[in-house]
């Protein structure tokens, strides 16, 4: 089977590879508009000459309908030159790509012109003769020396009585006609070029949209099956920390109720000797008694600590409840030489279970009490904290508890009294954790301990749905 690790590894390893295909297509599409571009040229330079051939065809009618034309060429009138001369500069004037007109002779000498045409080149003059002698019409391209431009010449023989008796030479410029024909071909191109462009960039997105969402998919999944394999761990750890405290409450039940029977053990193996001793039968009843209420005494708060407490709240005022515990512990605390301080703010009704609250109380008073063998004082406050939860302190003068074991006073048969079940401060905890509040404590060796009770002034909705229940 392949991990989530593994197909994220895989995944990634597409990234060279589109990579690459990515370069091949650009490769492929820069030959392809490079070849465009070329045919593009050959089609331009093709229509050009075409178009001129069109526009020189057009230019030669229109010379040769001119009514002095033949006089001049046959008979030499002077007057029809000077006409003629009028309607060929009139002419050049008017096409913007008519770059001269000459006219010759039969014998290849000019007779008149208009424009400036370039000399006339021995390979202009076999051009020449070779229209004059075989009466058809002659196209080449040349480039003039002087203007720098590219001409593209024609050469019409024209003729009298089928014989030629002269010639008509057109010099028409090729990038005038070109550069028309290039920016529409351009703007076409340029056209092309953006769509294609265009739809590289957008394959190339979709390319990397894809991998990334192939990516996505599988961090989700592999967050998923980590989630599910931390859920998995977490499961076993709280099965092996249930059956660890299991362990924990099992031990310290066995060691509660093994020392009171290890007493009366004792004691009844030495009864078969002793019981006719009176002194003897008197204390082996006390200690059986004694023990016996122990044992009592430690199942009665194993099953406090251990039964379902169904929490039923009611709006409270807390001074009132402190009050009520105190005086119920008044003679306690004038045995043991204890002072009470009281400090209470101005305090809200609080929605608690007044008797579990009235036993927690009693609890950490009772503590205290014990704490301060000698007397002492013990200083209860309650008032409201920025959060608007309610926190009572209680804080004796006593011997304290050392730093090291106040991790450990919250656990379940953990105790530093001698016949204490340690069991007190957890159902403390408990209670006040089904009150929907915490329970911190300081302490300091032989100079007191200082617990401290946080508690919501109304439940919470889970917690309202579980007192229902």
């Amino acid at each position: 089977m392949i991990s989530g690790t593994q197909k994220k590894t895989r995944a990634l390893s597409i990234y060279p590879l589109l990579t690459r295909l990515i370069i091949v297509m650009l490769l492929v599409l820069g030959g392809i508009l490079s070849f465009v571009i070329y045919q593009e040229s050959k089609l331009d330079l093709q229509n050009t000459l075409n178009i001129l051939e069109q526009e020189g065809f057009r230019l030669i009618y229109q010379i040769e309908s001119y009514e002095g034309l033949l006089s001049y060429l046959g008979e030499g009138n002077r007057d029809s030159e000077r006409a003629l001369e009028e309607e060929l500069l009139a002419l050049l004037a008017s096409e913007d790509h008519l770059f001269y007109i000459q006219i010759v002779n039969s014998e290849g000498l000019e007779l008149l012109n208009a424009g400036t045409p370039s000399p006339i080149t021995p390979d202009c003059y076999d051009h020449l003769m070779t229209s004059l002698q075989t009466a058809r019409k002659i196209t080449h391209t040349y480039k003039d020396h002087q203007t720098r431009n590219l001409i593209y010449e024609i050469i019409e023989p024209i003729t009298m009585g089928g014989e030629p008796i002269g010639a008509l030479r057109l010099g028409l410029l090729l990038d005038e006609v070109r550069s028309r024909i290039s920016f529409t071909r351009t703007s076409h191109f340029y056209n092309l070029a953006i769509f294609i462009i265009t739809a590289i960039i957008i394959g190339i997105i979709a390319f990397y949209l894809i991998i990334a969402r192939n990516n996505f998919l599988l961090t989700t999944n592999a967050l998923k099956a980590a989630e599910e394999n931390n859920r998995i761990i977490m499961e076993k750890m709280k099965q092996s920390e249930r059956l660890s405290a299991l362990g924990e409450f099992s031990a310290g039940i066995a060691h509660e109720i093994k020392n009171p029977l290890a007493s009366i053990k004792n004691f009844t193996q030495l009864l078969p000797s002793e019981y006719e001793d009176p002194h003897f039968r008197r204390e082996f009843t006390e200690l059986v008694t004694r023990e016996v209420n122990r044992i009592n005494k430690i199942v009665n708060d194993l099953l406090d600590y251990a039964r379902p407490r169904r929490v039923d709240r009611t709006m409270t005022k807390l001074p009132e409840l402190i009050d009520e515990t105190l005086f119920s512990l008044k003679g306690t605390l004038d045995e043991h030489r204890i002072t009470v301080k009281k400090n209470y703010g101005q305090l809200p009704l609080i929605a608690v279970d007044h008797e579990q609250m009235r036993q927690v109380l009693l609890n950490l008073i009772l503590n205290a009490v014990e704490a301060m063998p000698g007397g002492g004082t013990i200083t209860v406050s309650a008032r409201k904290n920025e959060e608007n939860e309610i926190t009572i302190i209680l804080a004796d003068t006593g011997c304290g508890i050392p730093q090291e074991l106040l991790k450990d006073i919250f656990n379940p048969f953990f105790t530093t009294k001698e016949r204490g079940t340690g069991l007190g401060l957890s159902i403390v905890q408990r209670i006040v954790n089904e009150q929907g509040g915490r329970i911190d404590v300081e302490s300091r060796k032989d100079q007191g301990t200082q617990f401290t009770i946080v508690l919501p002034r109304e439940p919470k909705r889970d917690e309202k749905d579980t007192d229902r229940r």
